[in-house]
């Protein structure tokens, strides 16, 4: 198993603006481009195999990640990034009858001043969460990552953002929230040293005092990107491993009563030799939404440095 120092350091890039997401394996990495995935033993035919979530409209040759959609499927938001990275902002687009997309807009709020990450909408579509080094109230320089909400009206323009406070952020990291259907936030922190999921339970109309999941053993629980299921049943979250499969691997967790099982990780062909993050699931439970930086939109022989990413989907269970 690695140790707490190499923990930190494969796990850094789940807590640096765009999740950093510049991968520290423990063998030192490499610029060379990962070989392809070999083929499932199986019959490809016999499994789901995952999409490009709207190719060319919403997943384009840009750096795409965070995908999150309301429950009836018509609307998602998800993050763009300049090719730099340097700017961050949070983009919504809805569906046609005829299955297409229209083109993404910036959500209102989100103008690239400040570096907006990480969307996830409400199962109603009234409110979003979304991280933000935007300045906390009473300051008026931009700082650590928080997590934010923003209400929609019912004739649809969105208010102002408000940061969700001291039970849940502190002067550490805290990014990538996401919602169970009674109300309770998922997040992930630095707080303690590294990166770690923590929950807020929704209690009275507010949440409550964060607390830190254990998922299997305190080892095993080191990780961020948290997805939830609408039932809390599961928890998928991005993490390195020795076992993984190369980058950064998503792994599911099972809910037993109040305890977490010992998180598995996620087989080929979610996984792949790229980096894997970002996980969203659907409200209804059964599909998986992710993005990955295997070949996509911008073929492999084309990229030059680290490859965009694109958004993915697939029907999943565990």
């Amino acid at each position: 198993m690695m140790s707490i120092v190499e923990r930190k350091t494969v796990l850094s890039f789940l807590l640096t603006p765009l999740l950093g997401l510049q991968i520290a394996c423990s063998d030192g990495g490499t610029d060379e481009e990962p070989a392809a995935s070999p083929p499932a033993p199986e019959a490809a035919e016999s499994r789901p195999t995952p999409e490009i979530f709207a190719a060319g409209t919403v997943s384009t040759p840009a750096p795409e990640f965070a995908t999150s959609l309301t429950a009836d499927g018509g609307t998602v938001y998800f993050n763009r990034a300049s090719e730099d990275r340097s700017e961050l902002i949070l983009l919504t687009a809805r569906k046609l009858e005829d299955g297409t997309w229209t083109t993404p807009e910036n959500v209102p709020f989100s103008d690239g001043v400040y570096r907006d990450i990480d969307p996830f909408v409400s199962e109603d579509g009234s409110r979003l969460f979304f991280s933000s080094n935007r300045p906390t109230p009473g300051e008026s320089d931009a700082g650590d990552f928080d997590l934010w909400v923003v209400d929609r009206a019912a004739e649809g323009s969105w208010g102002e953002p408000r940061n969700l406070g001291a039970s849940v952020n502190t002067d550490a990291t805290e990014i990538y929230s996401t919602l169970s259907r009674n109300g309770n936030l998922y997040f992930s922190s630095d707080r303690d040293g590294e990166s770690f999921i923590y929950r807020s339970r929704f209690v009275d109309g507010r949440f409550g005092e964060a607390e830190r999941l254990l998922l299997g053993t305190e080892e095993e629980s080191a990780g961020g990107n948290p997805a939830i299921a609408p039932d809390e049943s599961f928890l998928i979250f991005t993490t390195v491993r020795e076992d993984g499969v190369g980058g950064s691997d998503l792994y599911v967790s099972l809910r037993r009563d109040d305890a977490w099982t010992s998180p598995r990780l996620l087989d080929e062909p979610i996984n792949s030799t790229f980096t894997d993050f970002a996980p969203h699931i659907a409200w209804d439970g059964d599909v998986l939404y992710w993005t990955s930086e295997r070949p996509g939109i911008v073929a492999a022989d084309v990229v030059e440095g680290r490859p965009p990413g694109d958004l993915y989907f697939m029907p999943w269970s565990p």
